[in-house]
């Protein structure tokens, strides 16, 4: 008596559904139907992937943002060496 869960995207939120496994408990390939259902992106096609790559170029905001963290982080660490300095003294 093995009870499955499926939650599906389309389900509202008033509840879901609870449906009994009609399998084995020893099965767990996942070519069982509850398998597919749970794995189904892994068997799925995905044409995407024979696309090729685009050409990446620099994300000049993120190179920023990364430099603007990098030295509020440095000051901050500068500040704490300046403090621990300061008591040492």
């Amino acid at each position: 008596m093995n009870r499955v869960f499926r939650l599906s995207p389309l389900a509202s939120t008033r509840g879901t559904s609870v449906e009994r496994a009609s399998q084995s408990p020893s099965s767990t390939a996942p070519d069982s139907s509850a398998g597919i259902q749970f794995l189904r992106s892994w068997f799925e096609y995905d044409a995407k992937l024979d696309e090729p790559a685009p050409r990446s170029r620099i994300n000049w905001n993120a190179v920023l943002g990364i430099v603007l963290v990098g030295g509020i982080s440095a000051t901050f660490w500068a500040g704490v060496g300046w403090m621990v300095a300061a008591f040492l003294n």
